[in-house]
C-alpha cells in the first residue's frame, strides 16, 4: 500500500466514525426528515474528511516519527553520504533528501580529494520500487569547471535494515559529461546514533 493511499484510508475510517457517531446523535430526526438528512450527511462527510486530512497532513509534516510511520519503506529523509568512482578516482560527496508525504527531491554536492567542491545536483522525483529494492532517478549536475548543465540516469539497489528502513544505496550513475559508467556508494546518516 502506499504512504498517500494508507493515510487517506486512515482519514477515512475516522472521518466515517466521526459521522456515524454524529448519525446516531440525530437519529429520530432522521426518521421524520431523512432527505434533509441525507444531503447533510454527503456534505458534513466531505468537510469531516477535509478537516481531518489536513490535520493529518499537517502532523506529519510536523512529527517526523508520524511521517516515517505513514511513508513505511519509501522514507528516505535524511542526510546521506558517499563516494563515487570516475576513472578510479574517488571523489566524495553528500546529499540532502528531502521528503513530504507526495514527493522526494535530493540536492547533493561532490568534493575533490582536497576538499574542494566541484559540482553539485539536483534531482525530483526519483521513482522508488520496494519490491525490486531499486532507486532510479534522472539528474541535473553542474560541475564547477564546465558551464553547461549535464543531464544523467542513475540506478541503486536499496539495502534495507532489519527494521525495513533504507540505509545504503549502491549504483551507477551515466551522463554526457563523464565517459562510462560511475559507481557509487551512499549510507544514510543516522543522527539518532550520535546523539
Amino acid at each position: 500500500m502506499s504512504p498517500t493511499t494508507k493515510l487517506h484510508s486512515l482519514v477515512f475510517s475516522v472521518a466515517t466514525a466521526s459521522v456515524l457517531l454524529l448519525w446516531n446523535c440525530i437519529s429520530n430526526f432522521y426518521a421524520t426528515h431523512w432527505l434533509i438528512c441525507f444531503i447533510a450527511s454527503f456534505v458534513v462527510s466531505s468537510a469531516f474528511y477535509k478537516y481531518f486530512m489536513n490535520i493529518a497532513a499537517t502532523i506529519c509534516k510536523e512529527v517526523t516519527c508520524l511521517k516515517k510511520w505513514a511513508l513505511g519503506q519509501y522514507y528516505f529523509e535524511g542526510l546521506w553520504i558517499g563516494f563515487y568512482t570516475i576513472n578510479g578516482e574517488k571523489e566524495y560527496y553528500y546529499e540532502i533528501f528531502e521528503q513530504s508525504l507526495e514527493e522526494l527531491s535530493i540536492k547533493g554536492m561532490a568534493f575533490d580529494s582536497q576538499d574542494k567542491p566541484v559540482e553539485t545536483w539536483s534531482i525530483l522525483h526519483p521513482h522508488i520500487d520496494i519490491s525490486a529494492s531499486k532507486f532510479t532517478y534522472y539528474y541535473e549536475l553542474s560541475d564547477f569547471s564546465s558551464p553547461d548543465i549535464t543531464l544523467g540516469y542513475s540506478c541503486a539497489t536499496i539495502y534495507w535494515n532489519k527494521h525495513h528502513n533504507a540505509y545504503k544505496l549502491l549504483g551507477f550513475a551515466v551522463d554526457n559529461y563523464f565517459e562510462g559508467k560511475q559507481s557509487y556508494t551512499s549510507i544514510k546518516v543516522d543522527p539518532g546514533k550520535y546523539k
